[in-house]
């Protein structure tokens, strides 16, 4: 198999394209589809606590510590289900990242849909909380997601700066918060975490309800053009119909 960065070279791409295609290379060779586009655990009903659990042991573990994981991204497409969805006005989880025993104190990495609102045609989205080494990022009430339908959510983290990504099945993502971690605030990777849908310690409160399609953990230092080429393989097909 040939690098298409190296064919792109050779064959007298521009420079900044084969850098771009270069880097593209290497974020989609250590992308892990922890729920893929087809196939068994496709569709995941984020229905209970620890609806899915991805354990890093079970993919390439090598790419899960903190030499090789300390900069990420985490990308995934939600529907949600407005009559489940909405019957607990909280704030639910949808992902958490760290330790299998799960420790609030740190919350190294988590994901929750604001729905204390859902019901109020005055909030027309559902606002996302990105939670990356115990520092919050919130879309705010105006650059939420839609409250049916699949909308695209992303977070990312290159050395301290994190970012928080959403987009819908026609528009491409964008971010809607980013925030510089303070030097006290430590993101530590290990081979033993797992990413769960749905913390396993959310009570009934905290369950979201819906799907999850297509999601992506890439150990890797994305660069920001390469959110949109993740949203561009769209929303899941055959899933929560």
């Amino acid at each position: 198999m040939i690098c298409k960065c190296w064919l792109d070279c050779s064959l007298g791409v521009d420079a900044q394209t084969c850098r771009e295609n270069a880097h593209w290379n290497l974020v989609t060779s250590r992308t892990l589809g922890l729920v893929p586009a087809e196939g068994p655990g496709h569709c995941i009903n984020v229905d209970v606590a620890g609806s899915a659990i991805f354990r890093a042991v079970k993919y390439r573990p090598e790419l899960w510590d903190q030499e090789d994981a300390s900069n990420f991204a985490i990308s995934l497409w939600y529907k949600p289900r407005p009559t489940k969805s909405c019957t607990e006005k909280t704030i639910h989880s949808l992902v958490y990242k760290g330790p299998m025993e799960v420790d609030y104190s740190a919350e190294p990495v988590a994901i929750e849909v604001d729905e204390t609102n859902c019901d109020q045609a005055a909030f027309p989205k559902l606002p996302i909380i990105a939670t990356i080494a115990g520092q919050d990022m919130t879309s705010g009430a105006n650059a939420g997601i839609a409250k049916e339908g699949w909308s695209f959510i992303a977070v990312m983290k290159k050395n301290s700066h994190v970012a928080l990504w959403l987009g819908s099945e026609t528009d491409a993502p964008t971010k809607v918060a980013e925030m510089d971690l303070p030097p006290s605030a430590q993101y530590i990777a290990k081979e033993s975490d797992a990413i769960f849908l749905v913390s396993p310690t959310a009570d009934t409160k905290k369950l979201p309800y819906g799907f999850v399609g297509k999601m992506n953990y890439i150990p890797a230092s994305l660069w920001d053009n390469e959110i949109a080429l993740i949203w561009k393989s769209k929303a899941p097909k055959e899933c929560g119909t």
